[in-house]
């Protein structure tokens, strides 16, 4: 992950490319925005503490993002892995842009950014990044939600419960579970980076619904079974059966707007709906809320 394949990967989703302090900064350059980031020699790390109060390396919502940085070994990038708040990214593959978004830029060098959204994106051929619109559609009610590490990666479970009538609140239960995740600020998340080389509905997960599959194979493929581990990690109540949510593959045979029909993509709920109607479905990330 070089310097210029963050900002390759930044401007191909339609974002600029921040740069890591004022126009001072070493490590900035005509080729980056100033967007009123001034701790040049600590890269994300203002971000990093308004997102989670802690440094890059421990906030799990930067985990595998990477920072433009002008004149940086060999021209790379400075990335947040967990533990590590600055990796090389010399050799660093399938991992994510920091970026910034404003649509009245004009200037990159001498303007600041008036309206700056910290974006992160994927590197490029893997994904646009796009969490879906905050507050969209779907058919879950949240009773709670918490934030829950697991196999050193940082996820979000939330507890819902699940609509009588079983049918989506869009088009199908794979955009209703991206557009929940979406609310928190946050992405799907299911099979893992190996079944997403596989193509087909693996594949389709990532580019139509937005699914983070850079976790390691963490939660295994089917997913369901260590959704269930995080989930009782985070809430002890949560018991067992058919009620974790989380992708496992996204053909339109696969997503549907009745959830019985959904069991293949997103999760059988059925000891869900056969009981209370209470599901727990997991995002990649942490939310500041909890």
């Amino acid at each position: 992950m070089t310097s210029a394949n963050v900002k390759a990967t930044c401007e191909a989703a339609g974002y600029v490319t921040p740069c890591p302090g004022d126009s001072a900064c070493q490590y900035s350059s005509s080729s980056c925005f100033q967007t009123g980031l001034t701790d040049c020699g600590n890269p994300m790390m203002e971000v990093s503490q308004q997102l989670c109060g802690v440094s890059p390396g421990g906030c799990s919502q930067l985990d595998g993002v990477y920072q433009f940085m002008h004149n940086w070994g060999n021209g790379g990038s400075c990335g947040a892995e967990f533990g590590t708040s600055c990796v090389g990214g010399i050799g660093q593959q399938d991992k994510y842009a920091f970026c910034a978004r404003d649509s009245q830029m004009t200037n990159p060098w001498s303007t600041k950014l008036t309206t700056t959204t910290v974006a992160t994106t994927s590197d490029l051929g893997s994904g646009s990044g796009n969490m879906g619109p905050v507050g969209a559609v779907h058919a879950f009610t949240v009773l709670r939600a918490k934030n829950q590490v697991y196999q050193n990666f940082g996820f979000l479970i939330i507890e819902a419960q699940l609509p009588a009538d079983g049918l989506s609140g869009s088009e199908n239960w794979c955009r209703d579970y991206q557009n929940l995740c979406a609310d928190f600020g946050l992405r799907p998340t299911g099979c893992g980076e190996t079944h997403y080389s596989l193509g087909g509905g693996f594949q389709q997960c990532v580019t139509d619904y937005n699914s983070d599959v850079y976790i390691n194979d963490a939660l295994g493929c089917n997913p369901w079974g260590a959704v269930g581990d995080v989930a009782r990690l985070a809430f002890p109540t949560a018991g067992s059966g058919s009620r974790f949510l989380g992708f496992y593959a996204c053909d339109d045979s696969r997503c549907k707007s009745i959830l019985a029909d959904s069991a293949t993509s997103i999760g059988s709920a059925a000891d869900a709906t056969a009981g209370d109607g209470i599901v727990y479905a997991i995002c990649r990330g942490t939310s500041c809320r909890y």
